[in-house]
């Protein structure tokens, strides 16, 4: 009775202990006994008359889960997603429920098989979503599908964002990401698969980049019989207009600042007229 005058509400946490000047009471535990008393049928009831009186919660498990349950509807119809951030709290009659840490408890026991059916479809009726990290890589293959059909290649600019279904899709970023969690192994085999399908994917932009420039200088030497590319020179390569002009000069700047692995400077120096220098004779 005292803590529920003083907090207003008979929610005790399990391992509250309400002190006393003539001794201290684990009233969590006391709480908890109770509940087991009445599941068992062995609690009063003059006993559940006293204690729903003071606002007793019999069962505080469904009570949470109600409350966080009602927090996470008024959450979608504000936001118009179920997409809780991590760590938000949602203030909902007057208490500040903590939404971002539900969810995801959520999700950890539907994993093991401990949400029932009916709470499944509850939440799916609000749009929750079960996986969002597997939702935003698909979001993203998709995204990044768009981009191909309508660009004709993979190569998306740092930066770029794709407008997508209404939702503006930080594709830019999105592949930078996915091109580290490969670097690091942290990709599985299928989500490697599908982005090996989208065309002209590259694991290493960079290292395509400098090929794509190999390649059209060979072409040019075969031509030409030397590697003095002229600085403006625009080099028709493999059905598109490649700056080889402009691309062995930024080599030879590379190399200048000693950011030219030895295999490209192998790769460079087995041209016939290679110079690093294009000033000189």
């Amino acid at each position: 009775q005292r803590f529920v005058e003083r907090e207003g509400h008979g929610r005790v946490p399990r391992r509250h202990v309400e002190l006393f000047e003539d001794g201290d009471l684990a009233l969590g535990n006391w709480c908890g006994t109770n509940r087991s008393l009445v599941h068992l049928g062995s609690l009063s009831d003059e006993r559940i008359a006293a204690l729903d009186a003071l606002g007793f919660d019999w069962n505080p498990l469904e009570t949470n889960y109600q409350r966080n349950l009602a927090a996470l509807a008024q959450f979608v119809a504000r936001e118009g997603h179920a997409r809780v951030p991590q760590g938000h709290a949602e203030p909902l009659n007057g208490e500040d429920y903590p939404l971002g840490d539900w969810v995801i408890n959520l999700r950890h026991d539907r994993r093991g098989g401990r949400v029932p059916a009916e709470r499944v479809e509850r939440l799916d009726a609000l749009g929750f979503d079960w996986n969002p990290t597997e939702t935003d890589f698909q979001r993203g293959l998709a995204a990044l599908a768009q981009f191909v059909e309508r660009e004709g290649h993979a190569r998306v600019p740092d930066g770029h964002v794709e407008s997508f279904q209404g939702v503006e899709v930080l594709l830019g970023s999105w592949v930078g990401n996915r091109r580290s969690n490969f670097r690091v192994g942290r990709m599985s085999a299928e989500r490697i698969a599908a982005l090996e399908a989208v065309p002209g994917w590259v694991w290493d932009p960079l290292e395509a980049d400098f090929q794509e420039g190999l390649g059209a200088l060979a072409q040019f030497v075969e031509r030409e019989g030397h590697a003095r590319v002229p600085t403006a020179h625009v080099e028709s390569f493999q059905g598109a207009e490649f700056k080889l002009g402009s691309w062995v000069s930024h080599r030879r700047i590379n190399f200048k600042e000693g950011r030219l692995s030895a295999e490209r400077i192998a790769g460079l120096e087995a041209f016939p007229g290679w110079v690093w220098d294009a000033s000189s004779p």
